[in-house]
């Protein structure tokens, strides 16, 4: 069985092994994993990230002579492979653990790939809470034996923390990287409880086998509700522009590098000064219509289509009245002044109730941030506001009865 001393000692040897094999072609090897969080058990894993100039078929053959003349044979050595143009190549959303938890042993992956963004760490979390949701629904939906099946959901759970630490990290900028930390950090009873199943995989195979449906209806009850948070947050398209590191080819092929996602919104009032809100399907929230920028249209343009698609109405902008940058979860929002031209108010796809409101008291449960972008173009009817908007999602605000 191993102890920190044992696996300290086994990654100074296998870096020297690594450096002797590979030289100058060695760019980085990082630690990562249960053993580096501090919560590893005796046979738990030596995770490490391991980044060369370039890979090659002979690279493969060498590389796993080092793990197999490691102590016991290599056996509980695990982790990435990863050439430098592979680094480049791949979603910056996939590069979470090169830079957050993850214990620098040898060279730096600053100068290979840049630091993933808030866009980056929120399609991170969308992207395991969708993986999730197709595995956990599919065994809800057809035959299975939920007694076998339970126990291959270990690594989908563990998904689950890693997608939170992602949420975590994009709204606070604070990367928590141990259960206990995070279980402390979070107000949602249903995250608490997938981060205590992970926490407690190995103590809990008797309850498993007892009550399988129990785990896999919480698997997807809790990635079906993070989807839809995700979605509420961060519901745009991605558009930008950026630049690559110092060194790198092809800066055609780099063009989202440093990505921002653009969305619109429509301030519509009537000839009594009341507001147009939205009452969305999918959550018990009020907002104003709109959405994200899609490609060759202008935000007018967006605005204008947006407003079309989710209330019937025809608008025609009038004046911009707001930008808000929301950094937490890499967004830029516009807020357009609008007038009603034609059509006529409609239920859709992404509205049950489509109505005239009072601005000034507006219901309870309207999204606090529209709210106060409706307020901004009441009381600053001769500029534009540009402010930051900061804070959580009114998805989590309404599940913990606060909205």
């Amino acid at each position: 069985m191993l102890d920190q001393s044992a696996v300290d000692s086994w990654l100074g040897d296998f870096v020297g092994r690594l450096r002797d094999e590979f030289g100058a072609r060695l760019a980085f090897v990082g630690h990562h994993g249960s053993w580096a969080r501090g919560e590893a058990v005796g046979d738990s894993d030596i995770d490490t990230v391991v980044v060369l100039d370039q890979i090659g078929p002979q690279d493969l053959v060498v590389y796993r002579s080092v793990v197999d003349s490691m102590p016991s044979g290599g056996r509980g050595a695990s982790g990435l492979l990863n050439s430098v143009p592979e680094m480049r190549a791949r979603p910056r959303s996939e590069l979470l653990q090169y830079f957050y938890g993850c214990q620098v042993l040898y060279g730096s992956v600053d100068g290979v790939v840049q630091r993933p963004a808030s866009a980056d760490l929120m399609e991170d979390a969308r992207r395991k809470a969708s993986d999730n949701l197709l595995a956990a629904r599919h065994y809800l939906l057809y035959p299975h034996n939920l007694a076998e099946k339970v126990h291959a959901l270990h690594y989908p759970f563990k998904e689950c923390v890693y997608a939170l630490q992602a949420w975590m990290l994009a709204q606070t900028g604070q990367f928590i990287a141990r259960k206990e930390d995070l279980l402390a950090a979070l107000a949602d009873a249903e995250d608490k409880s997938v981060i205590a199943v992970a926490r407690d995989w190995r103590k809990t195979r008797e309850d498993r086998e007892a009550r399988p449906r129990y785990y896999v209806e919480l698997l997807e009850r809790w990635s079906r509700q993070m989807l839809l948070r995700l979605g509420e947050v961060s519901p745009l398209n991605t558009v930008g522009a950026g630049s690559k590191p110092s060194g790198q080819p092809n800066d055609h092929c780099r063009a989202a590098e440093s990505r921002i996602t653009v969305g619109m919104f429509a301030i519509i009032f009537d000839g009594q000064g009341r507001v147009l809100l939205c009452h969305r399907r999918d959550h018990d929230l009020w907002n104003l219509p709109g959405g994200g920028l899609e490609a060759g249209e202008t935000p007018w343009q967006g605005v204008i289509r947006e407003a079309q698609e989710e209330t019937g109405l025809t608008v025609e902008v009038d004046r911009l009245a707001g930008v808000y940058s929301k950094p937490e979860v890499g967004q830029l929002i516009l807020s357009f002044v609008c007038t009603v031209v034609g059509g006529r108010k409609v239920c859709t796809a992404e509205a049950d109730r489509v109505e005239f409101l009072e601005p000034r008291s507006l219901p309870r449960n309207t999204i606090p941030k529209q709210a106060e972008r409706i307020r901004d173009a009441l009381d600053h009817s001769d500029l534009v506001v540009m402010k930051e908007q900061r804070g959580r999602s009114a998805v989590d605000l309404l599940r913990e009865g606060k909205l």
